[in-house]
């Protein structure tokens, strides 16, 4: 998948960023977590069906102009906060 292919790409600044912030956490320890982060990615599909990365945004807006941008908005932070 073209979002898992890129977290895994990015994963060693997201690890150094985590680790400046919480320096005493063990680093192999299970279950050490204190944060999270919910990035926008921006994907275009053509015409053969085909993702196209655009952009990934570090801070997507939550604001929302519509009932659909409501609706799948909350889905996305109801489903983030379920795994933490």
């Amino acid at each position: 998948s073209i979002c898992v292919k890129t977290v895994l790409s990015i994963l060693p600044a997201l690890q150094r960023e985590y680790h400046s912030l919480f320096p005493c956490q063990q680093q192999n320890t299970k279950n050490n977590s204190h944060c999270f982060e919910i990035l926008g990615f921006d994907v275009i599909i053509d015409h053969a069906l085909r993702p196209w990365l655009v952009e990934i945004n570090h801070l997507p807006s939550f604001g929302t102009d519509s009932d659909l941008d409501q609706n799948i908005k909350s889905r996305v932070v109801r489903e983030a906060l379920s795994l933490v």
